[in-house]
């Protein structure tokens, strides 16, 4: 998610640069060695990037010009987004909602890096205010019954966890994908992700 100027600049540099590391793929000549699918692959593998990146473009412009006005959260752990898009949408930079908060801007970055993680609720609820965000969610009571029922389901996803984690059931959980490394691997040899991240 993009939240500020400076990365919605990156952003944009890093699509240009990915859509002339298209038209160079696809205008290059196959080595001897490579096989004749590599040329779509690195295709692909560089167009999702780009195809992402415009949607995370586009949805910091949607916010920042005042097309999204709310969102509709079924979580308190979608409440760290919406505090960041709120903050978008009023047009706040990140230095301005913290000189409102009292706090350095390099907290409030840090904050939104992480989602608000370890922050407490008076605290964001000190962040809602400064916005002038508007709350209104209703919480559904739930039953005795489906109570103890969630009790017993979550005892037993955590006896399940600490026998994948001891490598009883299925040994070590595969690592986390991440599309990026498909990209890197793709497109190594011409060095043209090299240093990049995006948040």
């Amino acid at each position: 998610m993009i939240t500020n100027q400076r990365e919605y600049r990156i952003t944009k540099s890093w699509i240009a640069r990915f859509e002339k590391e298209l038209i160079a793929n696809d205008t290059r000549e196959l080595g001897p060695n490579e096989h004749p699918d590599m040329r779509q692959v690195v295709h692909d593998a560089i167009a999702s990037e780009i195809e992402t990146l415009r949607r995370q473009i586009d949805h910091y412009e949607q916010l920042r010009d005042g097309h999204i006005t709310s969102r509709e959260i079924t979580s308190l752990r979608e409440l760290p987004t919406a505090l960041i898009e709120a903050r978008i949408a009023a047009r706040l930079t990140q230095r301005q909602i913290a000189e409102r908060i009292g706090v350095a801007e390099q907290q409030i970055q840090r904050w939104e890096a992480n989602d608000y993680s370890g922050v407490g609720l008076d605290r964001l609820q000190s962040i809602a205010d400064a916005l002038g965000v508007q709350i209104h969610e209703t919480i559904t009571y739930s039953s005795a019954d489906k109570s103890r029922n969630a009790v017993r389901t979550s005892a037993m996803a955590t006896q399940v966890n600490a026998c994948d984690r001891s490598g009883a059931l299925s040994g070590a959980p595969p690592a986390a994908h991440d599309p990026r490394h498909e990209v890197r691997s793709a497109v190594r040899g011409a060095g043209s992700l090299e240093g990049f991240t995006r948040t």
